[in-house]
């Protein structure tokens, strides 16, 4: 059997991951409305990057903390 998209090990489901993949999710969201809605500033650009930091982060800390 496989392991799946959001699986540590075949039939263990990862929370790291999915919120990982919720927080780029989000991250994307934003950055797309504020272009699209031209409100493209300081503060945003803040935001976006915090989310992007949320999703890559905790996952490669997990790794250190796990040895």
């Amino acid at each position: 059997m496989k392991t799946g998209f959001f699986e540590e090990t075949e039939g263990v489901r990862s929370s790291m991951r999915l919120m990982s993949f919720i927080s780029l999710f989000i991250a994307a969201g934003v950055a797309c409305f504020s272009i699209w809605t031209k409100q493209l500033d300081a503060n945003v650009i803040a935001i976006v990057t915090l989310f992007i930091v949320a999703a890559f982060v905790p996952k490669a800390i997990q790794k250190y903390a796990e040895k």
